[in-house]
């Protein structure tokens, strides 16, 4: 047991999304990105 979570978990700042991606700060990124982020303009 390496006492890591077995996804990664990343709530976006701005909003309520949370993220389970192996590249979370890519996926942040995009979500940003694409606009779906409410709060994000």
């Amino acid at each position: 047991e390496t006492g890591l979570p077995k996804a990664v978990k990343l709530r976006c700042g701005l909003c309520e999304a949370v993220f389970s991606a192996s590249n979370p700060s890519r996926t942040a990124s995009e979500h940003l990105k694409r606009g779906t982020c409410p709060n994000f303009t």
